[in-house]
């Protein structure tokens, strides 16, 4: 993972739920499927319960970059020490709150093959909020690495209390990553830190609760928190500092598959190092004490009325600019396609024919073997975030410039490539990333048998917004999108250069957040499955705030660009694509490239792309049939003669509002018309 720290810090960012890596081959059909459903231990109303929350993401995935968990709003979080409403009934600091406990876990070792899966665990402590009193990382680092000073029991001059000095004060680079560009940094509800030592480094993990929409309304769009609206309390998992660049250590991959469990306990634990006399030496007692009895003291309860609540976990992949499957953080050659495998790194002798961790298709001494730093720089080739060009501080400046600047479009703010070697260093949009979000509904019991058909959804209860009747079925829950917290379409997965599949390499993958309404199943039992349910409620299964909403200009609304596979940010894609090739962003501009009147225009030549050439004849096809692709249904859903891709779909080329699109004013056709113009905000 060219740069392990790095690799380490862009996971850093997660949104509570859990870490997901582990090797495996890729190729540029690549996906990112994570999935974080949550249990409670029980759900009756305004009771004390656990909460366990299983992360998964697998094998050939790409690895996250931001996991985020929304907890009820009307669920009771207590605050943690330090914050200015803080009571002695709540729990403690240094109290046990939690466990992380990883059971897929995959690294790799000073250039050795991503397949070491290491098992990973750790105790959460009741931190402190308080952000004046901070402890940084060593700028000189020790034997165990930047943070090691975090773990120790009088780290910056912590007190000697049984305690790790993360958990006595508060890291400083949490201050500065929860700081919006041009803002103060937001104010932190409670705070759950651990660390454990891997391969002689010292990794910090640090749980930030914040209150509902805290960071929602700290943050602009389009960056990721401001995406966090109405999901309730929102827990970001920090690990490591990702606010610097990488150091030298002994990790330097770290892939999927992925899988961990963190359970957050409804009341906190005793912690025996805080007992006097502490049996707590040394900083690996410190820091994995084992939970004694309940203290008592309530860290969480369910809402405090019966009705079915949503919890979600929203996630985001790291950035893949040259689309070959494997993250830039992963990819020694992040803009040349390679087929080096990440299981066999340093050991691919195919695609690697020097074994140093280069892949021949970038390397340009592919013969000179053990050459282990190529651009002599310091820093291992794997770890290394610019391997073949010298790069000694790994610096990254999308780091830390302006996010709307960098990343117009969402997602991660920086895409893992040094400033040594990254020609785009002004921005990230040719790094494409992707979304999903995981909603889990519990039905909170307010009386005996609420869900009699055990889907999470109340059979009778308030609000009846979020009712399901007993249908007999646990798989056919309500489809309403309304339910789900639509996203902004900001932070849904777009990029300049998403990814395409399906029989053209013009079709969708999964870009948009994987919602209940886009599961495939018919969960309220209308017959109409996911974006199809477009009927009153409960068949309801439209996006609220979101049907009509055209945010870049080209004529059709983000909601339709989400089956369509086109980016609901950019306008123009064509050009540069290939002869043919749809544009990326314009779903009228079906044929593009190649003729300079096709490019970035539409014109007879998308017309007649409906049905030449017949091989291929796309005009009167439904899902399965060999000529169907999602690209060309650019009025979604079915039509004439049961047809999902039928004549309206031609129409949409010269008539309504994506015949005469606001980015032309919305009075001239596009249809033999002006060129696509870039939209002023997000670019192409």
């Amino acid at each position: 993972m060219r740069n392990s720290s790095r690799a380490l810090a862009a996971l850093a960012v997660s949104f509570f739920a859990v870490l997901a890596g582990g090797g495996d081959s890729r190729d540029v059909s690549a996906s990112f499927t994570a999935a974080s459903p949550v249990t409670l231990s029980t759900k009756a109303a305004n009771t004390v319960a656990d909460t366990t929350i299983t992360t998964t993401i697998p094998s050939g995935d790409y690895n996250f970059s931001l996991i985020a968990w929304g907890t009820p709003s009307q669920a009771t979080v207590a605050y943690g020490p330090g914050h200015t409403s803080f009571l002695t009934t709540h729990p403690a600091l240094g109290d046990i709150v939690g466990t992380f406990t990883t059971t897929a876990s995959y690294f790799g070792f000073s250039d050795t093959p991503c397949a070491a899966n290491v098992t990973l665990s750790f105790t959460l402590l009741n931190a402190t909020v308080d952000k004046t009193s901070a402890i940084s990382p060593l700028t000189s680092p020790g034997p165990a690495g930047p943070l090691e000073n975090m773990w120790t029991d009088t780290g910056g001059g912590a007190a000697a209390n049984g305690l790790p000095a993360q958990v006595d004060k508060f890291p400083s680079y949490l201050n500065t990553l929860f700081t919006p560009d041009g803002g103060s940094s937001v104010q932190p509800r409670a705070r759950y830190a651990a660390a454990a030592k891997v391969a002689g480094t010292v990794l910090t993990l640090n749980f930030v609760v914040f209150d509902s929409d805290a960071l929602a309304n700290a943050f602009a769009p389009p960056h990721p928190f401001d995406d966090l609206k109405g999901l309730g309390y929102t827990t970001v998992v920090v690990l490591n500092d990702p606010t610097q660049p990488g150091s030298q250590v002994s990790v330097t991959d770290f892939c999927t598959p992925f899988t961990s469990m963190t359970t957050l306990f409804g009341q906190s634990k005793v912690n025996p190092c805080k007992v006097t006399p502490s049996s707590c030496t040394t900083p690996e007692s410190i820091n994995s004490p084992s939970p004694g009895s309940s203290t008592g003291k309530n860290r969480y309860n369910n809402p405090g009325t019966g009705g079915t609540y949503l919890w979600t976990a929203f996630h985001q992949s790291l950035r893949d600019t040259d689309g070959d499957g494997k993250e830039n953080q992963l990819d020694p050659c992040p803009t040349t396609v390679d087929s080096l495998n990440p299981l066999l790194i340093g050991g691919d002798i195919t695609n690697d024919s020097d074994l140093d961790a280069i892949p021949n298709a970038c390397d340009t001494t592919p013969l000179n073997v053990g050459d282990h730093d190529q651009d002599d720089d310091g820093w291992s080739n794997a770890l290394d975030n610019c391997p073949r060009t010298a790069n000694p501080t790994q610096s990254e400046s999308e780091s830390t410039a302006v996010y709307s600047t960098v990343a117009k479009r969402g997602g991660p703010r920086a895409d893992g490539i040094g400033d040594a070697c990254d020609n785009n260093n002004a921005s990230v949009l040719p790094s494409t990333f992707q979304t999903t979000l995981t909603v889990t509904a519990q039905c909170i019991d307010s009386g005996p048998q609420v869900d009699n058909d055990t889907d999470g959804w109340c059979t009778v209860a308030s609000p009846t917004s979020l009712n399901d009747p007993d249908d007999g079925n646990a798989i056919r829950t309500p489809e309403d999108y309304d339910l789900v917290f639509p996203m902004a379409i900001a932070h849904s997965g777009s990029g300049a250069n998403p990814p395409m599949g399906g029989p053209s390499g013009a079709g969708i993958q999964s870009r948009q957040p994987a919602q209940v309404c886009s599961d495939g199943i018919d969960n309220d039992g209308d017959t109409l499955v996911d974006l199809l349910d477009s009927g009153p409620a409960p068949g309801n299964c439209r996006p609220k705030d979101v049907a009509t909403t055209d945010t870049d200009g080209d004529g059709y609304s983000d909601e339709a660009e989400i089956p369509i596979g086109t980016d609901a940010l950019g306008r123009c894609g064509g050009g540069n694509e290939g002869t043919g090739i749809p544009s990326r962003d314009w779903p009228s501009d079906l044929y593009s490239g190649g003729l300079p009147v096709s490019t970035d225009k539409a014109n007879v030549l998308d017309l007649t792309s409906f049905i030449a050439p017949p091989s291929s004849r796309r005009l009167n096809t439904n899902p399965g049939e060999p000529a169907f692709d999602a690209r060309w249904d650019i009025d979604p859903g079915y039509g004439p003669f049961n047809k999902m891709i039928n004549v309206t779909d031609l129409t949409a080329l010269i008539a309504g509002t994506s015949g005469f699109p606001p980015m032309f004013g919305g009075t001239t056709r596009a249809f033999n018309g002006p060129a696509c113009t870039a939209h002023p905000t997000y670019g192409d």
